[in-house]
């Protein structure tokens, strides 16, 4: 992987990392979300996702059952549980950075839970406590897309990046003269696409229809 692809891939993790933590508030939530999909602007461009119908649920399984044997077939893909066993063997243990992972997210919650204590009018020790967050999701996205680097031959991390991309290309919509139609012909020209800022706002937005599905 090129530095250049490295820097935009952690660019837009941190991006997603930042609009994801506002998935708290449910009352925003509310008012995004109408019959079950978002609309959004990307460059002066109206788009939407929404949830998959029970027919394209059944066009993402399939379409991830065919990549699943492809995968399989592949001899450069390896399942999870042999490629962290050859890593660990090289000095990298997966385990033990995800539970590093785990242990951070403890810890932001304990630190938020302390805030929440804290008198308004206590601004430094608010913000100092706010800069060590920061600090900490940030340690925590790097670990993040360390893992996801590493196990990027992994048959199932593949298989999860690719069913996430396929459902945003299934649901992802762009108004056209008042009528709504697929952003993309096909997905061979969804993933050709250089459009960085439309896949993170869709991903965004669909991880928002997720976690209101959750609540």
């Amino acid at each position: 992987m090129s530095k250049e692809v490295k820097k935009s891939k952690e660019k837009i993790v941190k991006k997603l990392t930042e609009k994801l933590q506002q998935l708290n508030e449910q009352e925003k939530i509310e008012e995004i979300i109408k019959d079950n999909k978002i609309e959004f602007t990307v460059a002066n461009k109206k788009y939407r996702v929404s949830k998959p119908t029970p027919a394209q649920s059944i066009a993402i399984r399939k379409a991830r059952n065919l990549e699943f044997y492809k995968l399989l077939k592949d001899p450069a893909y390896k399942l999870k549980e042999v490629l962290i066993e050859e890593l660990k063997e090289a000095g990298y243990d997966i385990i033990a950075k995800e539970a590093e992972i785990k242990e951070i997210g403890y810890t932001i919650e304990d630190i938020q839970e302390k805030v929440a204590t804290i008198p308004t009018e206590s601004k430094e020790v608010i913000e100092n406590y706010k800069k060590e967050v920061e600090e900490l999701i940030t340690k925590q996205s790097k670990i993040s897309v360390r893992i996801t680097d590493l196990m990027e031959f992994s048959i199932e991390q593949t298989l999860e990046e690719f069913s996430n991309l396929y459902l945003i290309f299934s649901v992802l919509e762009k108004k056209v003269e008042d009528k709504w139609t697929k952003s993309f012909d096909s997905y061979t020209k969804f993933l050709d696409s250089d459009e960085e800022v439309l896949l993170l706002e869709a991903t965004y937005n669909m991880s928002m229809l997720v976690f209101k599905a959750r609540i």
